[in-house]
């Protein structure tokens, strides 16, 4: 396991950052920032916060509105790309298939549909 020294808690890594709570979680939400757990806390790598610090990058920006795609077995149902979710552009965001009002990829939305009537056809017999 790391040591805590080479990890920022969430208020250091506000304030390294000079950003909001809102935007450091929207952040680690659209996998712009990784968070790690120890305990129930919520950390981040010093090495990663430093580098974005020293790049200038902004993070937790609403850059407009996002394709949100559904997740099967880690995967976005409509199959558009092969890399991991923290991998996306960052106007691809994703929720889980049974998630489906907040879908907004037709495709995924219509396959998660299908799966989700599946199992609940399933669940019935």
């Amino acid at each position: 396991m790391a040591t805590s020294s080479e990890f920022y808690t969430f208020d250091e890594t506000l304030r390294i950052l000079g950003i909001s709570e809102k935007k450091l979680k929207n952040a680690v939400s659209h996998g712009e920032i990784r968070g790690y757990r120890q305990g129930d806390a919520l950390v981040f790598k010093k090495t990663e916060i430093l580098s974005l610090r020293q790049e200038g990058k902004e993070v937790g920006l609403d850059d407009g509105p996002r394709t949100v795609h559904a997740l099967w077995a880690g995967q976005p149902m409509r199959e558009f790309t092969r890399d991991v979710p923290r991998d996306w552009p960052f106007s691809h965001t994703w929720t889980y298939h049974a998630d489906v009002e907040h879908i907004t990829c037709e495709p995924c939305k219509k396959k998660a549909e299908e799966k989700l009537s599946v199992e609940t056809a399933k669940r019935s017999s």
